[in-house]
């Protein structure tokens, strides 16, 4: 039967019986038992550290009614070495003061505690103290302290009398999970949050509940954390193998889809990982019941839990499919970027400290630890500034799960649209030109949707225009074809005739070989679009201000756009690397500039977008641009836009011509540079 279910799910799958073939040895599935078992008893041990410790006497705070301020007195002749009472220098009363020549007085002096002399203690301040708490270290209970008087000899303008006091007993002991007394019981008066004792006196009361829900969550992390770090670095180390060994290649002439093919290498390649998770699963289960969690609760996070490995795995192979040349280095690189991740967003976010609504709470769409942050009841009884919201409205729990699973399904499709072009042709564009324009909705609607959270709507604005300056970056990257892709495109132009050469603007936004300016163009008009939209939408008054910076930023991203697309024309190598060098420098420089020669005071003062849609006449200025300076920034702007557009179009004509002559003539040398 065994060897029927292998048959069939190689039929169904060779690439995860492959994988799993390869994995699952015994070697591997101790490693993964072992390193599971060890690293849950770490967790309890620790945890099982943090209990209340039983009954000690040091856990009591004792004093005498009333409290006595003293120091050791020494004989008045000064014969002898060892002091022989105590002054007491003053008496304190819990309240009103109560005056009794039959009580201690500042002023007099004690020469014996419990019958036993005061130079017996040999100067010895914590045995007296000890002696006049009635503190014991073989006490095992705080009741045979409060049942005991202190019997006193007092000293007094030469008479001696003896007093006994009564003894003023309360624990002095703190742990996060005691159960703490709840108002109107006994033990709630005076108690300001101290553990109370059981009724047997040796063990303190425990809030259980409290002990499993941290221990609950700190299981989910750990088990999150190393499941999505752990599964991408071996996700991207067996592909980058593949490539190296050049397997890859037979790899892609298989028959099956790219779905199956890619889909076995994630269900096999961290497999062992998947059994050491499934291992911590029923303690992690039985914490969660144990705390008083709902079980659709605890379904709730395995499914968010299940929807973030989709996608960051999905992403691993698309990581380890680009990053060739990094000699094995990319794994470490994209595992420890998960890990450190995960830890700094994902603790706060599970533990509610992710400060006000803004931005960054976008990043709780990309963690399974936002269930935690609800079925903790966060959510509840908090500041809605400080919930998890989006377009401006508080979230639910049902609501905000129905936005992670949508988040999470739109970018891990957007993956394997990459993955799928890039597994069949690493040479293609990753994103195709037309699809394009519906990424940028969709990167804009979530944007602008968690960015409407924020109340500080001049930063909020920057925030929001620098990540669409990054975005853009990386749209670049993706939809630009390669230097001989355009080649051929302006070649087979030339050698058509004229009637049936396509419209270079229809193959400027459609064709994935033709210069990609044109779709940015367009791109950049969908995001402005949408931007000016959320900005009329808003309270701000300074409403053509803000849209006149947004279009220097758009503007100012078009004409990084056009610089790339010229170094993607001329023949050089590594025109990526050239790519990002130069458009790092024109983004850097001028606000580098800016800080030396003016102070970094200028920068500061610089607000409202013109660091990003117009650093060089900041640095010009010195100061705040003008209204006209930016309109001016528009203007210059659009001229370097032209002119490169023209660059860009000679040298698609220079290479058109030349190897369609060299084509029809035979000859056997191209033109110099072409």
């Amino acid at each position: 039967m065994f060897a029927t279910l292998i048959d069939r799910l190689g039929d169904r799958n060779p690439q995860l019986l492959r994988e799993l073939k390869g994995r699952l040895n015994w070697r591997n599935i101790l490693i993964a038992v072992g390193l599971s078992l060890l690293a849950q008893l770490l967790v309890l041990l620790t945890f099982m550290s943090q209990l209340p410790e039983p009954f000690h006497v040091n856990h009591l705070a004792v004093k005498t009614l009333p409290e006595l301020n003293y120091r050791f007195e020494y004989p008045p002749d000064g014969a002898a070495q060892t002091p022989d009472r105590l002054l007491i220098e003053q008496v304190s009363w819990p309240g009103t003061s109560r005056s009794s020549d039959q009580l201690p007085k500042s002023g007099d002096y004690i020469t014996a505690i419990d019958g036993k002399p005061i130079a017996s203690f040999d100067q010895d301040w914590h045995a007296t103290e000890n002696a006049l708490r009635g503190i014991d270290p073989g006490l095992k209970s705080a009741e045979a302290v409060k049942d005991k008087k202190v019997e006193l000899q007092i000293e007094r303008n030469g008479q001696a009398f003896k007093v006994q006091l009564p003894r003023d007993v309360t624990l002095n002991y703190y742990n996060n999970y005691c159960k703490v007394p709840q108002p109107g019981t006994p033990d709630y008066q005076g108690n300001q949050g101290r553990c109370v004792l059981e009724s047997d006196g040796q063990h303190y009361r425990v809030a259980w509940q409290w002990w499993y829900a941290d221990f609950f969550r700190v299981v989910s992390i750990v088990m999150a954390v190393a499941l999505l770090s752990a599964g991408s670095f071996l996700l991207i180390q067996n592909i980058d193998r593949e490539q190296r060994r050049g397997t890859l290649t037979f790899v892609r002439l298989s028959p099956r889809s790219v779905f199956t093919v890619l889909g076995g290498q994630i269900l096999g390649t961290p497999i062992v990982v998947y059994l050491a998770i499934a291992l911590s699963l029923p303690l992690h289960l039985g914490l969660g019941l144990l705390a008083g969690f709902h079980p659709l609760n605890l379904a709730i996070f395995y499914g968010f839990l299940l929807i973030n490995c989709g996608f960051f795995f999905s992403l691993s192979l698309l990581y380890g499919l680009l990053s060739q040349g990094l000699g094995g280095f990319q794994a470490w690189l994209f595992g420890g970027a998960m890990f450190g991740g995960q830890l700094a967003f994902g603790i706060p976010l599970a533990m509610d400290s992710l400060g006000r609504g803004g931005i960054h709470h976008w990043i709780a769409l990309f963690s399974p630890m936002a269930g935690l942050h609800y079925i903790f009841g966060n959510y509840v009884g908090v500041d809605t500034d400080y919930a998890l919201a989006f377009a401006g409205r508080g979230l639910s729990m049902v609501t905000f799960s129905l936005l992670f699973m949508a988040n999470g399904l739109v970018w891990s499709l957007w993956v394997w649209h990459g993955l799928r072009r890039k597994f069949i042709n690493p040479n293609t564009p990753l994103i195709h030109r037309p699809l394009s324009y519906l990424l940028t909705v969709c990167f804009e609607v979530f944007l602008l949707g968690f960015a409407s959270n924020s109340s500080d709507f001049e930063l909020i604005s920057i925030a929001v225009a620098s990540l669409n300056l990054l975005y853009f970056g990386v749209l670049m990257a993706v939809i630009q074809p390669t230097h001989q892709a355009m080649a051929d495109w302006a070649r087979f132009r030339h050698v058509k005739p004229k009637r049936q050469r396509s419209n270079g603007l229809l193959d400027g936004l459609l064709s994935n070989q033709s210069p990609s300016l044109v779709a940015l163009a367009v791109n950049l008009g969908i995001a402005y679009a949408l931007i000016s939209a959320w900005v009329t939408l808003s309270d701000e008054g300074r409403i053509f201000e803000m849209l006149l910076g947004m279009a220097a930023c758009m503007s100012l991203i078009l004409v990084y756009g056009a610089i790339n697309q010229i170094i993607f024309v001329a023949r050089v190598r590594r025109p990526s690397l050239w790519s990002v060098v130069t458009v790092v420098l024109l983004v850097v420089v001028p606000l580098f500039m800016l800080g030396v020669f003016y102070g970094t005071g200028n920068i500061v003062a610089a607000t409202r977008l013109q660091l990003l849609a117009a650093p060089w006449l900041v640095l010009v200025d010195g100061g705040t641009p003008s209204l006209g300076l930016h309109l001016f920034a528009l203007l210059g702007q659009w001229t370097a836009i032209v002119v490169c557009m023209g660059i860009t179009s000679r040298r698609l004509k220079q290479i058109g011509a030349s190897e369609s002559k060299a084509v029809l003539t035979g000859s056997r040398r191209l033109p110099r540079g072409v």
